[in-house]
């Protein structure tokens, strides 16, 4: 699920998360050209960031065994932030995946309550 930003709790602690693009190997050429995604862990969220992506974007996250636990998805004119909430997820570890178009980023987080 989505949360508004201004009602998140205070953050106790805000860690990036290291994406990696899968499937492509950027070889020079104009890097602009490709999305930009940034994903951060914060206490009881993690926030995505699109930027330099217009279409249709979706974000699932799994848990250790590749159960999907969570998806959003909507459209990015150019840049967008997405929040999902993580405090009713059990201690564990996770994939987060962004898909743009047929491009895809995976990510791994952990969560400890």
């Amino acid at each position: 699920s989505t949360l508004d930003r201004s009602s998140a709790a205070s953050d106790v602690y805000k860690r990036q998360i290291k994406t990696h693009m899968d499937g492509m190997r950027q070889h020079g050429g104009a890097r602009s050209a490709i999305p930009s995604v940034m994903v951060d862990q914060e206490s009881a969220y993690v926030t995505v960031e699109i930027s330099r992506y217009s279409g249709v974007y979706a974000i699932y996250i799994s848990d250790e065994y590749g159960v999907p636990l969570s998806n959003t998805n909507g459209i990015v004119e150019g840049r967008t932030y997405s929040i999902l909430e993580t405090e009713d997820l059990p201690t564990g570890n996770y994939t987060i995946m962004i898909v743009l178009g047929n491009l895809v980023y995976k990510g791994k987080f952990h969560i400890t309550h």
